[in-house]
């Protein structure tokens, strides 16, 4: 009975070791990349948002977006309301009061499958586009596979009644 029992051992020992090594013992998987970082440039013109021969503040907000489309067939006076979803859209919109004559930068964690960043402006009297889109950079462009923190997306420049680079 003896060798029976060396023979189980022996199996035992085997199986432990093949299982260790195929990482069903204490190996973890990989960590995720981290996310791609960018900064969100908006430069306000010392008239932004112009009415009654004053300028104004201007609200603002930024959607991450997996498509584009939806984000520029939309009413930009939809997009105001209070609770409104917009189809397309990853992660919650990042809001941002803006005054005039300012330089302001928003560090922005890139969703995983957005591809687009929507900006709208609500003007109290538009005269000019009041909503633009940037193309993100991506996790596989070359250059930028070892950066964690990705090149911006040109600045979104706020003129005195409406976005003047869409």
């Amino acid at each position: 009975m003896m060798p029976r029992r060396t023979g189980l051992r022996a199996l035992l020992a085997a199986g432990c070791m093949a299982g260790s090594g195929c990482g069903l013992f204490g190996s973890k998987p990989p960590p995720p990349p981290p996310p791609l970082v960018y900064s969100l440039c908006l430069d306000a013109s010392p008239r932004l948002n112009w009415y009654n021969d004053t300028a104004n503040t201007l609200y603002v907000r930024a959607y991450q977006l997996s498509t584009a489309d939806t984000f520029m067939q939309t009413d930009p006076a939809r997009m105001v309301e209070s609770g409104f979803t917009m189809p397309g859209a990853e992660g919650a919109p990042i809001e941002k009061t803006i005054f005039p004559g300012t330089k302001t930068t928003v560090d922005i964690r890139q969703q995983p499958d957005a591809t687009a960043l929507g900006v709208v402006a609500f003007y109290y009297d538009a005269t000019g586009p009041v909503k633009a889109r940037r193309v993100l950079p991506q996790r596989d462009d070359a250059s930028k596979k070892d950066d964690k923190k990705a090149k911006p997306p040109a600045c979104v420049v706020l003129g005195s009644n409406g976005i003047e680079n869409p």
